[in-house]
């Protein structure tokens, strides 16, 4: 049974392979990250705006229920929002 910390040599190192890919296979990784990457950042500016539109949609059926009338069973048309037919 061994109980000291085991460590690693610079010939323990210097023996370690490490495989590359072949430079056609290293372009093709290359180009399918870069279109990774720009569709990321194509998703990325469109999540603020898809927040923005949330908000308002949230901000108008707030207001519809805030103004509904239990008598006419009809929420009244806020100001913000013109009447659809």
């Amino acid at each position: 049974m061994q109980t000291g910390i085991p460590s690693l040599t610079k010939p323990m190192v210097e023996k370690v392979k490490i495989a590359i890919p072949p430079l056609n296979l290293q372009s093709k990784i290359v180009e399918i990250l870069d279109k990774f990457q720009a569709l990321t950042e194509d998703v990325s500016g469109l999540l603020p705006e898809e927040i923005a539109l949330r908000q308002k949609q949230y901000a108008y059926y707030r207001e519809q229920l805030l103004t509904f009338t239990a008598n006419s069973g009809k929420a009244s048309q806020p100001a913000s929002q013109p009447a659809s037919h």
